[in-house]
Formats: C-alpha cells, sequence, structure tokens
C-alpha cells in the first residue's frame, strides 16, 4: 500500500513491498539516504567527527538555523480508543480462525483488494490484489478503513483522504490521495477473549490492566518520536530556505549526478520513466541532495557537532529499517552485503548519520 502510516501502527505486508514504496511514494527516498554526502567523516574512537571536506564557505551562505519557528501541534494523549484499536489489532494476529465470506465488511474484519492511488493526477502507487487492511484497527489509515465498511467481495469504491500530519513524510501532509479499490476478499476473524490468561500467554503481563498501561506509554512513545521527526522535518525545510547555494562543487555534483541516474535507470520501467525523465530526476534530485548536504556540512562545521556511539547505532537502526531489515544479519544474509555495502560504501553511510545529527540540531534549537 501506499504508506500513509499512522504514528501508532504499521500496515501489516511484507517488507519487501515496505520497501519498494518507500521509494516510490516518499519522493524516492533511499537514493537521497544513498547520496547523502555531507562529508568524509572520521571514527577514531567511536564519535564521527567532521573535518571540512566541502569547503563548504565557498560555495553556501548559512542562514538561521537556530531559532526557527514551528507550528506544529503538541503530540495527543492516547486515548482509551487508541488502546481498544490496539487490542483488536493484537486479536486479529491472533484470530482462532478467519474464513472467507459473502457477507459485507464490518469491523475488525481482514480485506483485501485491487488499487489505484493517485495525487494530483498522478499515478503514485499500485495494488495486485495482495495487500490488505484490518478494518477499524488503524493500521493503515483509520480514515480509509471507516470507508470499507460494508463492502464486499466484487464492489468497487473511490475513496479520497487527506494525509495528515502524523504521517512520516513531511511532503505529504495535507495532500489530497485518491485510492481507487476493488474487494477482492472479505475475511471474518473468529477473535479469542482478551483477558488476563490472553494477556498472559502473549506478553508475560500479570493482566489486561497491566498490558493497557504497557500499551499506553508504548503508544505514546511513538507519537512523541513522531511528533519530533515531523518537527525535525519542518525545521530543516526553514533552514534549507533559509540558506543560499552561491556555487556547487562541480566534482561532488557529478558524482551525485551520476548516482541518481544509475538509481533511475534501475527503476526506470517500474516508473515508466523515459531516458529524459531520467536524466531530469536525476538533476533535480542531485542538485537538491547536494544542496541539503553541503548547508548541514557546514553547520556540522560550525557547530563542531559529532555523532556518539549511541546516536550511530539509533541512525544505523533507521537504515535497516529503511531497507526493511531488522538486523544487519537478516540484511547480509538476503543480499550477500554489510549495510555499508548496501548504501554505496561506509562514507554514506557515516554521512547519513551526520546530516541526522544536524536536522535533530536544529529541531532542539527551534522555538514552538
Amino acid at each position: 500500500m501506499v504508506l500513509l502510516y499512522t504514528e501508532c501502527n504499521c500496515f501489516l505486508i511484507s517488507e519487501v513491498f515496505v520497501l519498494r514504496l518507500k521509494r516510490l511514494l516518499f519522493g524516492i527516498l533511499l537514493p537521497a539516504i544513498l547520496v547523502a554526502a555531507l562529508a568524509a567523516c572520521s571514527a577514531n574512537t567511536g564519535s564521527l567527527k567532521v573535518r571540512d571536506v566541502f569547503e563548504t564557505s565557498k560555495h553556501i551562505t548559512l542562514g538561521q538555523y537556530k531559532g526557527i519557528k514551528t507550528d506544529l501541534e503538541a503530540p495527543k494523549e492516547i486515548t482509551p480508543e487508541d488502546i481498544e484499536r490496539s487490542k483488536y489489532s493484537v486479536l486479529i494476529k491472533n484470530a482462532k480462525q478467519s474464513y472467507e465470506s459473502p457477507l459485507a465488511a464490518e469491523k475488525w474484519d481482514t480485506l483485501y483488494f485491487y488499487y489505484k492511488a493517485t495525487s494530483d493526477g498522478n499515478v503514485i502507487s499500485e495494488g495486485d490484489g495482495n495487500q490488505y487492511v484490518n478494518v477499524g484497527t488503524g493500521e493503515f489509515l483509520l480514515e480509509f478503513e471507516n470507508e470499507l465498511v460494508g463492502l464486499k467481495k466484487g464492489d468497487k469504491k473511490s475513496i479520497t483522504v487527506t494525509v495528515p500530519e502524523t504521517y512520516s513524510d513531511s511532503s505529504l501532509w495535507g495532500k489530497v490521495v485518491t485510492f481507487d479499490i476493488e474487494i477482492t476478499a472479505v475475511y471474518k476473524n473468529e477473535l479469542p477473549d482478551f483477558d488476563d490468561e490472553f494477556v498472559f500467554k502473549n506478553f508475560g503481563y500479570s493482566g489486561v490492566s497491566v498490558f493497557e498501561q504497557k500499551q499506553r506509554e508504548k503508544l505514546q512513545k511513538q507519537r512523541d518520536e513522531n511528533y519530533n521527526d515531523r518537527k525535525k522535518s519542518q525545521v530543516w525545510q526553514k533552514v534549507v530556505k533559509n540558506c543560499t547555494i552561491n556555487s556547487y562543487p562541480n566534482e561532488e555534483l557529478s558524482l551525485y549526478t551520476s548516482r541518481e541516474e544509475q538509481y533511475y535507470s534501475n527503476y526506470a520501467a517500474y516508473f515508466s520513466l523515459t531516458q529524459d525523465e531520467i536524466s531530469r530526476r536525476a538533476v533535480e534530485s542531485a542538485n537538491k541532495e547536494l544542496s541539503y548536504d553541503m548547508i548541514a556540512y557546514a553547520i556540522a562545521v560550525k557547530e563542531s557537532l559529532s555523532v556518539s556511539t549511541e546516536e550511530q547505532a539509533v541512525f544505523r537502526q533507521q537504515l535497516l529499517d529503511s531497507a526493511g531489515y531488522k538486523t544487519e544479519s537478516e540484511l547480509i544474509s538476503d543480499t550477500s552485503g554489510t549495510l555499508a555495502e548496501y548504501y554505496g560504501g561506509t562514507k554514506y553511510v557515516e554521512r547519513y548519520f551526520i546530516r541526522q545529527k544536524v536536522m535533530q540540531f536544529c529541531a532542539d534549537n527551534a522555538v514552538e
């Protein structure tokens, strides 16, 4: 599916499909990571320290990057309804049985469907009928799921949603996405009782009340982290806007463009791209990413920022998650390469770390 995630849940589809569509819907997120060239970073004692290989003072003029104002709403408290949805999400995964039904869909049923998703007149994603959603859980997008109630196998419907600010990609906030869907199957789930015995068996907690408290804490943490991610994104866009790119280092620009052309060429068939479109997208992406990295690098040098070992571990896990793997061992087993090799080399992994550090620094110094 199009990855319209809420802050508390994830859509239950294959990791490979997740990765493929992250690349699609996020404006091609992963090449941004692949070419996130901040600088060559050294890690003599575990901490990444930056040296100015870009000679950024020759190419950019930094604008305001501290004291940026944000207009985001503070994260809301977890509600009883949030807890209920999380309970049913667990129950569906542990259903006694699921059986296909000719009856209309209700809350807590599982629906499979074909879909085509469009935004601003452009097709941004399509599904082959193997995508599914557990209605009412909010695992996908609650606004979308509510529109599925009452549908039967073979029914078609257009569902239009507005992407909320809880969505992970700020470039889609407020955008309207229309899904043209056809239901391929409705499954009824026979659910067990959510009682103390079920909770102890599946979570090791002493009872339902303990589960509810733990889940509340978990969901609130996820919501707070999502808010921080949105804040980082909003602040960073303002920081970039405040800075001026006077010129690009020719060698770096050539490298970025070459890497982007390689990426778009590899996915030309998937995205139905012509050679002219490949070249245009590559140039646009290369200029944007190089701009981001020069700005981030200039700030890192000016503020003498470095990335601690603990921060590196967090950022490394982000890269693994983006690639669709829980651990580097899984990635190596699947691709026969390390995380660094997957992302084009150790320096690109390190550069991603530094960019994330700078974005968090700017967010921490913002004004709410």
